[in-house]
């Protein structure tokens, strides 16, 4: 059985996003400077923060003494644990608790959607999709990210949806589940090209609450931002408040109502209805509330279906066919929710939050195992990890045979592994992305007319070896290089005569989605690759 953490975050690099900047906002995307005094700051466009105060949010793991530390205030942010922000040190982690993959979802990005400049908040949407989906491709195909929208602006965030669906490790897109658009609901139309968008690319939309009362909601409708501070004014109409007063309540209250809000707008507002494609993630919010919410929902849709003329099925029937609820590894009522028709163990993902505080480091993995432990084998494997596999099947991939005694991995049928000599086998995914060992650009002698093409060895991330031929790309030697990152690509090769397409598989560099759309991306945006020839034939 594997587990997939289908809601881990990563904090953003100190530095590692002013490389990716667009043109013009070189200086102004998230990062952390130092002054002369030796003092950590955050900077985001003209936001000037102490750094020290968002520490604790890559705590997970560390000492008492350290999590005391970054609870006042004292923790630098240049020394939570080094798997915040490093691939390599994640992986390590991971492994250590049992966990095969993970998800992550942005840290200080959760509250990009309340900046008031839509046109910084779609730089620094694209600055962080673009060093994330780099960031993820360091974690030999186990690491997978969720993309930033700048969802305060409908038509950018949905022009951001089809650009990332061409990144690597991009499995998911992320929004707050609050309105973006003058406080109206999700099932506006307003709101329609986002979920248009997602539904063409197949990205599920992973809705994922922040604590601030920022953007309409549960936290600055009840003021729970101001708890202990209520004297001080409120911000003018509008305006964004970020102040965290007491997370204890915000988190408890704001999360859950937040979510149950978006979910009844989604599945009773006639958004699931008007896309039957749309794939929705509800997470960090908890699960044990769906059943009774969903029984609800269904209950006022019979007695008041005068106010919901849209609605064909029922909107726990939406919510089986196109929605998942992520838990707490920990949850008591997850295998209730498990056996319940309304939901079903198919309909289940877990989360760590890992490297947040609240995260359960080291041990996650067996505290699930234990929740679960009542479920059959199958519904065991759906929650752990299989989940997880359906939401990222929006992209392809191809599948080896790995020795289960040293992991060696072969595309063809063995009855024996050729370095340990063990006789298991069991299916594995591979990455879908890699780079370019070695090509050949192949053309053909006149008479026959044939358009040269390129074949390569792709050198698969995380392992594994290929051959395929490059697409989207001039079949001449400036145009491909030894080194070149390329990511998996489908295409119809051709039709039979009943109008069968035969799809067929290649690879496409890689930098081909980072470099569509209007923007651009600053000077050294990508890390340098040696420019070596191959072989033309």
């Amino acid at each position: 059985m594997r587990f997939i953490d289908s809601d881990g975050h990563v904090l953003e690099h100190p530095d590692g996003m002013l490389r990716y900047a667009p043109r013009g906002y070189e200086d102004r995307i998230w990062h952390i400077e130092t002054d002369a005094k030796g003092r950590e700051w955050a900077i985001m466009d003209d936001l000037r923060m102490p750094a020290n105060g968002l520490a604790l949010a890559g705590t997970a793991g560390m000492s008492e003494d350290d999590r005391a530390r970054a609870q006042r205030g004292e923790l630098r942010y240049t020394e939570v644990r080094p798997a915040a922000y490093n691939a390599k040190a994640r992986l390590e982690d991971m492994s250590a608790d049992g966990i095969d993959q993970s998800v992550v979802y942005p840290t200080m990005l959760l509250g990009i959607q309340s900046h008031r400049d839509v046109d910084f908040a779609g730089a620094q949407c694209r600055a962080y999709n673009d060093w994330v989906s780099d960031h993820v491709g360091e974690g030999d195909g186990r690491l997978f990210a969720a993309a930033v929208l700048p969802q305060q602006d409908v038509d950018r965030a949905a022009a951001e949806i089809r650009r990332v669906a061409g990144l690597p490790g991009m499995v998911a897109v992320f929004i707050r589940p609050n309105p973006t658009a003058e406080w109206r609901q999700f099932n506006d139309p307003v709101y329609d090209p986002i979920w248009r968008a997602a539904s063409d690319t197949g990205l599920p939309i992973g809705l994922h609450p922040f604590l601030a009362a920022d953007l309409p909601g549960a936290c600055i409708g009840m003021r729970f931002n101001r708890l202990g501070t209520s004297a001080a004014p409120l911000p003018e109409e509008g305006g964004a408040d970020v102040n965290i007063d007491n997370i204890y309540f915000t988190q408890a209250l704001s999360n859950p109502f937040d979510m149950m809000s978006s979910m009844a707008f989604l599945l009773a507002g006639g958004v699931c209805e008007r896309f039957p494609d749309l794939k929705l993630i509800f997470l960090e919010a908890n699960g044990g509330w769906l059943v009774p919410w969903l029984e609800r929902l269904d209950h006022h849709a019979e007695i008041f279906s005068w106010d919901v003329p849209w609605l064909k099925e029922r909107p726990s029937a939406y919510f089986r066919r196109q929605c998942w609820i992520s838990f707490d590894a920990d949850e008591s009522t997850l295998a209730f929710t498990a056996n319940s028709p309304l939901c079903g163990a198919d309909r289940i993902i877990w989360a760590s939050d890992y490297p947040h505080p609240d995260a359960k480091y080291p041990g996650v993995t067996a505290e699930l195992a234990e929740a679960i432990e009542g479920l059959t084998k199958q519904q065991q494997t759906l929650i752990a990890g299989e989940n997880a596999v359906v939401l990222e099947d929006g992209d392809p991939y191809v599948v080896a045979n790995a020795c289960s005694g040293c992991g060696a991995t072969y595309f063809e049928r063995r009855n024996a592994c050729a370095r340990c000599f063990g006789a298991s086998f069991e299916r594995r995914r591979m990455a879908s992305t890699g780079t370019v060992r070695s090509y050949t650009i192949v053309y053909r002698a006149a008479p026959e007319v044939h358009v040269p093409f390129v074949s390569a060895i792709v050198e698969l991330d995380g392992g594994g070896v290929l051959k395929a031929n490059i697409r989207d790309v001039e079949p001449v030697p400036e145009a491909i290089r030894l080194g070149m990152p390329v990511v998996l690509t489908t295409f119809v090769a051709g039709t039979d005569d009943d109008g069968t397409e035969a799809v067929a598989f290649g690879y496409s560099p890689a930098r081909t989605a980072r470099e569509a759309g209007p923007e651009g991306v600053a000077s050294g945006a990508r890390a340098p690759v040696a420019q070596e020839q191959g072989n033309d034939g």
